[in-house]
């Protein structure tokens, strides 16, 4: 197995396990065997051109990022029904705790913020008063 095989096997069960998704229901969206797909999750078959982008597509991730070499240290991700997932590439915990708690903070902040924000009530637009330079003409009906 290649170094890159490992990296990019390891995105994808990371992904999946994000999603807490079976290999069996993540296999079924990518339009991927379950076999297959366990294969190419633990490194043992190599991941080709048409893998990534069907994997790509049922992670909701770039087919060029899933494609790459690098490991990831940082990875958001936000589902469909909103909800954000974070995943921290254990390494980068054991080589800077200190980053990964100050970051872990950061997200908390951003969360409560963003729960304020939902909270809120929704500000009432007033009604804008045409204001003109010139008076209205008024028409007047004559009677006979």
């Amino acid at each position: 197995m290649v170094q890159s095989d490992i990296v990019q096997s390891e995105k994808i069960r990371l992904l999946r396990v994000v999603k807490n998704e079976s290999q069996t229901e993540l296999a079924t969206r990518a339009n991927i065997s379950q076999p297959v797909y366990t294969k190419l999750e633990t490194g043992i078959a190599p991941l080709l051109e048409h893998h990534y982008k069907k994997l790509a597509e049922a992670h909701e991730v770039c087919p060029k990022w899933l494609a790459e070499n690098e490991p990831f240290s940082i990875l958001l991700q936000v589902d469909a029904k909103g909800n954000l997932a974070i995943i921290i590439n254990p390494v980068l915990s054991e080589q800077k705790p200190d980053l990964v708690d100050r970051l872990e903070e950061l997200i908390e902040d951003l969360l409560k913020f963003k729960t304020a924000q939902d909270k809120k009530p929704p500000e009432r637009r007033r009604k804008k008063v045409r204001q003109s330079s010139k008076p209205r003409k008024r028409f007047q009906t004559s009677r006979a």
